[in-house]
Order: C-alpha cells, then sequence, then structure tokens
C-alpha cells in the first residue's frame, strides 16, 4: 500500500492543487484506489467469470442462488485475488494519481474508465 503522509491543515490547503502532488490521503487510498481495483478487477481481469456469472443468472433468474454458485465463487475468488495483487494495486494507484493531477490542472473532472 502507498505509504500515507500527514500534512498539517495550512501543508493541506497549500498543496491541495499542486498536479505534481504524489502523496495521498487516507481516504484516497482506502475508497477511490480501492474502487478503482474493484471495478477494474471486475471488468478486465475477470471478465470471463463476470461474463459466465450473468449468463447463469440469466439462465435461472429464480434458482440463482442455488444453481449459481460455482460461478459466483470463481468470480468472487478473482476478484479477490486482484483485490490483494500489490503490482495490480499500483497500476491502479498510477491511474487515479494521473486522473487527479488532470483534475489539479483543468479543473473539469472526468469520469475514470474502468475498462481498460
Amino acid at each position: 500500500m502507498p505509504e500515507l503522509i500527514n500534512h498539517s491543515d495550512d501543508d493541506l490547503l497549500h498543496r491541495k492543487g499542486d498536479p505534481n502532488d504524489r502523496s495521498l490521503r487516507r481516504i484516497e487510498v482506502n475508497v477511490s484506489i480501492a474502487k478503482i481495483v474493484r471495478e477494474r478487477s471486475k471488468n478486465v481481469k475477470c471478465a470471463e467469470y463476470k461474463k459466465a456469472f450473468h449468463q447463469c443468472y440469466l439462465d435461472h433468474p429464480l434458482q440463482m442462488f442455488f444453481m449459481c454458485q460455482k460461478e459466483s465463487r470463481a468470480f468472487r475468488d478473482c476478484v479477490e485475488k486482484w483485490f490483494f495483487d500489490k503490482n495490480f494495486n499500483e497500476e491502479c494507484k498510477e491511474i487515479y494519481l494521473k486522473h487527479r493531477s488532470e483534475f489539479r490542472k483543468t479543473g473539469i473532472p472526468q469520469p475514470i474508465d474502468f475498462n481498460t
């Protein structure tokens, strides 16, 4: 996990808009980057498991909880594997920092593409 840096309130206000600032607040690590990791693992790394689970759901909508346990477990295990992968977390952190830097430069919020 990235190193958390403690700043005083004055220092935070001073560095708030610095596009080159690479320090992360606790909320960014625990929420923003974690969301990118979760969504990218679901949409990119575990896409075939997600597709199999979705197809099982379509085939058995009323009995999904009983009939799709194998697909659900495989999808959940895949997402969990990538969630704790250090290299993948680092890659997602870089995506977040690039996105945050661009926002701080332009002031225009852009959605993060979770499918790349």
